[in-house]
């Protein structure tokens, strides 16, 4: 995987800057979505030894990894999944991933749908504060469940007997869940 190139030109206005300068709303908004997005590193991620988030998910659904990051938190960029620039689209690192994914702009949360068996699995959300030597960790398993799938048979009696048909239904619910 190629690192993801830095994103500090794009929105860094200076004396040498041939860019026209933007306000200090614009620069903040810029530097936290460029830096947040999603430090989310699927599949067998280490990190600090806390209990994950559970989030469960019905194939070809959507689903939520929560956080509640407040929208004054200066972060700073490591590795990630998907780069998002303020009105602009957002950039995947995993083309998997590529048209299934949200940002909530409020609490930074990731939602992804569409999902695929291939999503199940450990994930984490790693934030880093400018200015703080403390990494924020938010861990989640994901589980992805097969909706419930029915067996219908019918079985034909005689006519004249009464009962011109039986219908039975056995519901049988499949799980799978990839390991991280």
């Amino acid at each position: 995987m190629v690192a993801p190139k830095s994103h500090t030109q794009d929105w860094a206005p200076g004396p040498f800057s041939s860019k026209p300068q933007r306000s200090q709303l614009q620069i903040f908004s810029s530097v936290l979505w460029t830096s947040l997005l999603f430090l989310l590193m699927g599949l067998r991620a280490s990190g600090k030894d806390s209990a994950p988030t559970v989030v469960s998910g019905i194939l070809g659904g959507s689903v939520t990894l929560p956080l509640n990051i407040s929208v004054d938190t200066a972060i700073e960029h490591k590795k990630a999944l998907a780069f998002a620039h303020p009105k602009e689209n957002v950039t995947f690192m995993a083309k998997s991933y590529r048209g299934r994914l949200n940002i909530t702009r409020g609490s930074y949360s990731l939602s992804i749908s569409n999902l695929t068996l291939n999503d199940a699995g450990s994930y984490k959300a790693q934030i880093n504060q400018r200015n703080f030597e403390v990494t924020t960790e938010e861990k989640f398993t994901l589980f992805i469940y097969a909706p419930f799938i029915e067996k219908v048979s019918v079985h034909v009696i005689e006519e004249g007997s009464g009962l011109e048909s039986i219908i039975s239904t056995l519901a049988e619910p499949r799980v799978s869940v990839r390991e991280g």
